[in-house]
């Protein structure tokens, strides 16, 4: 390119790839080090301020050039930077490809019809199921149930929080929302189970042991805040005790929560959805469900 300002364009170096906008390089991905820049779409040269200048490769860089931060995190990147940035997406790895080719080549050639009757007709569940992103709670085995059965939403620790429509995002809130107005299923479920990482995690915070999970920065421990009000329910209990119960409190609490919804407490009110807790012993098979007449969870 020669001296002059750096135009608006594509970066593709040694240290990764990018774009340039206003005379900013904003690495995707890649690593600069002591802030080199080697060869990319623009030709060699240096970043000083904004002006390229042409060379064999860049020699320095640290604090003049204006690397954007995108190469130390995504998170720093303005949304108007977004559109402009590559995406740091890669091909699947070989055993997923091999799994999809072998599930493409039996279950789905042997039940072609049901598929594409799900397709052209949407999906009809019967309930919504919301349960843990614990890769061990496999909700559809749990319940021999088929593609287009269940309207399954998972997060951390399967808590709902409470009705809060302050114009921020709420992704289970909003999940709830669908599921209950426009599905218009006839069960909420909440399924809880057995050696919870993020009960564990909120247990650890409350009690004094966890102070990353403290700090206003940690999305795990903001969302585990929802289940503070269980741990004061369990902090009497022995503590070998405390873990497992407050598993259970985490269903109850997202069922309070549940009702806190007005569109979920009208579907109630008028007997169009019925809610239900559950807890799953992962290593016995066990399932039990909450009764709330006796108020205790009892196996099914």
């Amino acid at each position: 390119m020669g001296p002059g300002k750096v135009s608006e364009g594509s970066y593709d170096g040694a240290c990764g790839r990018g774009r340039v906008r206003g005379g900013r390089v904003a690495l995707q991905h890649g690593l600069c080090d002591g802030g080199m820049v080697a060869r990319g779409g623009m030709g060699p040269g240096r970043d000083r301020g904004g002006e390229w200048l042409s060379a064999g490769r860049v020699a320095s860089a640290r604090a003049e050039a204006q690397i954007a931060p995108a190469a130390a995190g995504a998170d720093q990147t303005t949304p108007d930077d977004q559109g402009d940035l590559m995406l740091p997406a890669r091909p699947l790895p070989d055993y997923l490809v091999r799994r999809y080719h072998g599930w493409k080549a039996t279950a789905y050639a042997e039940n072609k019809s049901w598929y594409r009757l799900l397709a052209e007709e949407g999906q009809h569940p019967r309930a919504m199921i919301i349960s843990c992103c614990d890769s061990r709670v496999h909700v559809t085995s749990i319940f021999g149930a088929d593609q287009g059965e269940f309207f399954i939403h998972r997060n951390i620790a399967n808590l709902v929080p409470p009705y809060n429509p302050d114009g921020e995002y709420h992704g289970t809130s909003a999940a709830v929302e669908y599921a209950v107005t426009t599905l218009k299923v006839a069960h909420v479920v909440v399924l809880g189970h057995s050696n919870c990482g993020g009960v564990k995690g909120c247990h650890d915070m409350c009690s004094g042991h966890a102070p990353d999970l403290e700090k206003a920065t940690s999305f795990i421990g903001r969302w585990m805040d929802i289940l503070r009000p269980g741990y004061e329910v369990v902090a009497g209990l022995p503590e070998q005790d405390q873990v497992r119960a407050l598993e259970r409190q985490a269903v109850l609490v997202s069922l309070r929560n549940l009702i806190t919804f007005p569109f979920v407490a009208d579907a109630i009110a008028e007997e169009r959805l019925t809610l239900h807790g559950l807890w799953n012993d992962i290593g016995a098979g066990g399932l039990e469900q909450f009764d709330p007449d006796r108020e205790v969870f009892l196996p099914i």
